[in-house]
């Protein structure tokens, strides 16, 4: 009886030298700061990676960014993604990862990209031409417009559609005639 009694002190004493051992943290290390381009438009899609995260134990990765405005993207195994803002303005886009085996374990955020996104390039409709209701075949007629407007402050060019299928030549004066 005594050597089953040592047995099972030996077996109790190597089970809790087991527990004792310390286990590897359950981590998921800080990716890179996400690389792509500095500025945009509003309305484009603007396309970021990251990368450099790994978990502790060995497994995959996912990512997803914060867009800086409130929203993030969805997880993914892969490193890219794009997004579009709807507001100008100047974005913080970071990254963060996840173990893709158990999905609590979380990175750190990245650093943060700055992206400024500008107002988009338009041009306002000018007003409706003026000129003669009226004319004969083979007559010159004269149209003027005007009050287009560029929306980055530079000056605008005018042609007209005669409606017969051809237009005019574009021209910085806001008049043109046809026949």
């Amino acid at each position: 009886a005594l050597r089953i009694v040592g047995l099972v002190f030996l077996g109790a004493l190597l089970v809790g030298l087991a527990a004792c051992q310390p286990r590897i943290a359950h981590t998921v290390s800080e990716p890179y700061p996400p690389s792509g381009p500095s500025e945009g438009q509003v309305g484009e899609s603007l396309t970021f990676s990251t990368g450099g995260a790994s978990c502790s134990w060995g497994h995959p990765v996912e990512y997803r960014f914060d867009w800086g405005d409130g929203t993030y993207s969805s997880w993914s195994a892969t490193p890219t993604a794009s997004h579009s803002w709807t507001k100008a303005g100047t974005y913080q886009v970071r990254a963060q990862a996840r173990c893709a085996s158990d999905h609590s374990v979380l990175s750190p955020w990245s650093a943060a990209k700055s992206v400024t996104i500008k107002a988009a390039h338009t041009v306002s409709t000018p007003g409706t031409p003026s000129g003669p209701s009226t004319g004969q075949v083979g007559e010159v007629l004269t149209f003027s417009t005007g009050g287009a407007s560029c929306s980055q402050g530079h000056p605008v060019e005018y042609r007209f559609d005669w409606g017969d299928g051809t237009y005019s030549s574009w021209s910085a004066t806001p008049t043109a005639s046809h026949s």
